[in-house]
């Protein structure tokens, strides 16, 4: 998984309605699951993909034989695709 550090894109607006995450980028809305928002959550700079997966299988109890890296990394490579991390 990369070492780089996601962050949220600056002109990315979360917004939660009725129960569900969405990111609004100019014209453009992304309609989040669960488990993306709650990767989405910790795009935030401060939290590495490794970060990520340890917190993503304590708040779910997702067993050790479960690969998270690799869903973690395809999370993130869509946000990335969509424009939605801070490219910097």
């Amino acid at each position: 998984m990369s070492d780089l550090i996601p962050r949220s894109g600056p002109r990315i607006e979360t917004k939660e309605i009725g129960g569900e995450t969405m990111l609004v980028s100019g014209d453009d809305i992304h309609v989040l699951n669960e488990t993306a928002a709650f990767i989405w959550g910790l795009c935030d700079g401060a939290h590495t993909p490794a970060e990520m997966e340890a917190a993503l299988r304590e708040e779910y109890a997702i067993p050790a034989d479960r690969d998270v890296a690799a869903d973690i990394a395809q999370t993130l490579a869509h946000f990335r695709a969509k424009g939605l991390l801070d490219a910097g």
